[in-house]
């Protein structure tokens, strides 16, 4: 047996460790035997935990909150594309959207879910012509759901289109002949600005299947003559509001034209 620095250097394999010399440094405390310090201990689990082999600590999910409204970029007329800006959300795990498309009253009130509008973008319609529009959009994540309103777009506008068709009526007592005078009410319009009728031209047919304009026939009334013996009559009316491009809409034929049964204006004298 010797002695190296301090320290026995014989050996006893299989004898109590605890029983073993410990080493010791110069005041005068044991120096760990063991095969890892503390801070070697302390550096190894950090590496694992960078490496994802040690979970971190979950953090508690946060619902979301809108913390900017959601936007809508597009021109507001039928046929356009309006696109829906979400806005900006806190929360986490970060939110998923839905979107719901509205129309509202021209004063933004009484706004209603319009069927199917469920995306992102959406096209305006006709039926839109006259409203205002907006879109809602929900956030959801794994701690709830919350949702926000854009503002309103500015008012619709639409081309117009026929709602219902021009109609005719005998100015006086019937029946339709060539002394008569017919008259039209311009038919029923949608869209917006509100359509009103800007022209009119009469027509006839003698099999109401080919129609002939009549000249100078361009007002809303129209007085039968001897050219009208035995025809249809039938009237166009063109719609305009300033949104491009104008409508047109035919009345249904009139009666046949008759003729006009003799009538005495002088009675008959003997001579």
């Amino acid at each position: 047996m010797g002695r190296e620095n301090g320290f026995s250097t014989t050996h006893q394999w299989g004898a109590d460790l605890k029983s073993a010399p410990q080493p010791r440094g110069k005041s005068g405390r044991i120096r760990s035997r063991g095969f890892f310090s503390a801070t070697t201990l302390a550096l190894a689990a950090f590496a694992l935990l960078a490496v994802g082999l040690i979970p971190a600590q979950a953090s508690a999910a946060l619902a979301p909150v809108n913390i900017a409204a959601p936007t809508v970029t597009g021109t507001a007329a039928s046929g356009q594309t309006l696109t829906a800006n979400p806005g900006i959300w806190s929360g986490d795990p970060e939110p998923t959207f839905a979107y719901q498309w509205q129309r509202c009253e021209q004063d933004s009130t009484g706004c209603v879910d319009i069927d199917g509008a469920i995306f992102s973008t959406y096209q305006a319609t006709t039926e839109d012509g006259g409203k205002r529009l907006r879109v809602k959009v929900t956030a959801t994540n794994t701690a709830g759901s919350a949702s926000a309103l854009s503002d309103t777009t500015d008012i619709v506008t639409a081309p117009p289109s026929n709602a219902m068709r021009p109609s005719l009526s005998i100015v006086g007592a019937p029946p339709l002949n060539i002394n008569s005078t017919v008259t039209t009410n311009g038919g029923t319009w949608n869209g917006s600005p509100t359509p009103t009728p800007s022209a009119y031209q009469w027509e006839r047919s003698a099999n109401a299947s080919s129609w002939d304009e009549i000249p100078g026939a361009t007002s809303a009334t129209y007085s039968l003559g001897d050219d009208d013996y035995l025809n249809y009559i039938r009237v166009k009316v063109t719609a305009s509001n300033g949104i491009a491009p104008p409508d047109t809409a035919y009345s249904l034929a009139s009666a046949l034209v008759q003729g006009v049964p003799p009538e005495n204006t002088t009675p008959p004298s003997i001579s």
